[in-house]
Order: structure tokens, then C-alpha cells, then sequence
């Protein structure tokens, strides 16, 4: 496996797997992808010089505010293509496909990317990364506030 330079993702695929953002999504749509984008943040900033999650549609005046919030870069499809397209666009003008990560449940869209050199992964088998992050980051919280207990403030930091 090459290392992933940008991490492309489909977000209506995406946010339509994510069990935990369906009442969510019933209720309040742009909610529930501010949720995802700050999810995707939270645990994948880091996993590749760029992320980028698309989603179909024009998005709202909201949308810009999202795009600033993090370093993820949001982008919506707009009334003319589908956010598959512009998936594979991007993943095709990639000067090295090789070096892109795809999430997404389409398989249409997984087999068009993959055949363009870009690695693939289902939206289910990045959830549950997630979710091992997710355990990951509360075992060490956890393990922390235990070495914490019954110290005092001098043991952390002592008089000169």
C-alpha cells in the first residue's frame, strides 16, 4: 500500500452508513453532515497531506462556514454533476492516483476509481477505523486520569 496523499470522500455515502448520525440525518441534514465533517476531523486530519469530503448538491451558506471550521476541505457537487463525478475527476487528474484513498459504498464508484490507480476502502471498513480511534483515544484518557489520581501537584511540577 502506498502512502495516501489525499483522502477522498464520498460523504452522502458515507453519512448514509454512519448507524450513529441516522436520527440525525432524519431530523436536520446539515447537522448531521457538520457531525460527519467533525467526526472525519477529529480522527483523520492527520492520515494524509489532504482530505477532502464531497457531497451532492449545492450545500447552503452554512457550507462555507464548514469549510472553514477545519482543515478538511468541503466540497459540493453543485446541480449539474454528482458528487461520484467529481470524485473521479479528481481522482483522474491526480498526477499520482496511486497515492489517494476513496471511501465510499458505491460500488460502481469504488470499481471506476480503482480501475484510475486510486486505492479504495467501503464506507463500513472506515467506520469502524474510526471506531477503533474513537476506543483508542478514551483507553488512553482513561489510562491518564488513573496515573493522575492521588498525585499532587509537586510530583508534575517541582520546586527548583
Amino acid at each position: 500500500m502506498q502512502p495516501i496523499a489525499h483522502l477522498i470522500i464520498d460523504g452522502n455515502s458515507l453519512l448514509y452508513s454512519d448507524p450513529d448520525l441516522a436520527s440525525v440525518l432524519q431530523s436536520d441534514r446539515r447537522q448531521a453532515r457538520q457531525q460527519l465533517i467533525a467526526k472525519v476531523a477529529r480522527f483523520y486530519s492527520g492520515i494524509a497531506d489532504r482530505t477532502t469530503l464531497v457531497f451532492d448538491g449545492r450545500g447552503s451558506r452554512t457550507a462555507e462556514q464548514d469549510r472553514m471550521i477545519t482543515a478538511i476541505q468541503v466540497i459540493y457537487s453543485g446541480g449539474a454533476q454528482t458528487a461520484d463525478s467529481v470524485i473521479e475527476r479528481m481522482v483522474h487528474d491526480e498526477t499520482n492516483p496511486g497515492q489517494v484513498l476513496v471511501v465510499t459504498s458505491d460500488r460502481a464508484e469504488l470499481d471506476t476509481v480503482s480501475a484510475a490507480g486510486a486505492q479504495t476502502v467501503s464506507c463500513r471498513a472506515f467506520l469502524d477505523q474510526i471506531s477503533n480511534r474513537e476506543r483508542q483515544a478514551s483507553q488512553t484518557g482513561k489510562n491518564r486520569q488513573r496515573a493522575f489520581r492521588g498525585s499532587h501537584l509537586g510530583e508534575f511540577f517541582p520546586e527548583p
